[in-house]
């Protein structure tokens, strides 16, 4: 909800076409509403939300909450998740990720797993197709930011902001 909080907030137009979340819900809506709020004023803007859920159900309930003026920003797609191992610690990888160069990536979860899954490793196997100015936020999930940081095969700044409690990363140039 903190990114949710900070799009709301914000005055300036995001200058992001393709987006990636990993977990849907509310924060889906209004990244949605944030881009369609963009197109409208510039339909050089235009962008489009990925937005990955690993739980059928929610991904069933959040398309159909999901406002039918949103569906051409927002797509939410059923991505079920696998516990799988990487360099010997445990994490989890969503099957059928969408393909695509993403300039903003928001890492919301993973929820209910056993400890030892706590991670996420979709952005490694995506790392060569973020753009060079991707924009990076982790919820308050420090497992997934630690994880990041020792596997990213390229240099990534982190930085956590205590308020909201997210973490942020950005490519090194």
């Amino acid at each position: 909800m903190h990114l949710t909080t900070a799009i709301l907030d914000s005055s300036t137009p995001w200058c992001v076409t393709a987006i990636l979340e990993f977990g849907s819900g509310v924060s889906t809506s209004v990244i949605g509403m944030a881009l369609k709020h963009n197109t409208d004023e510039d339909q050089a803007t235009a962008g489009k939300l990925i937005s990955v859920e690993s739980e059928e159900y929610w991904a069933e309930q959040n398309n159909k909450a999901m406002h039918a003026d949103l569906t051409d920003y927002a797509e939410i797609v059923y991505a079920p998740a696998v516990e799988l191992y990487h360099q010997g610690e445990g994490a989890l990888r969503h099957e059928g990720v969408p393909e695509g160069s993403y300039d903003m990536v928001y890492l919301d979860g993973p929820d209910f797993r056993p400890p030892e899954f706590m991670a996420a490793m979709d952005l490694l196997a995506l790392e060569d197709s973020l753009t060079d100015d991707v924009i990076g936020v982790i919820d308050s999930r420090h497992i997934n930011a630690d994880f990041l940081k020792r596997h990213f095969k390229q240099p990534f700044r982190f930085k956590y902001l205590a308020v909201p409690g997210v973490y942020t990363f950005e490519r090194v140039r």
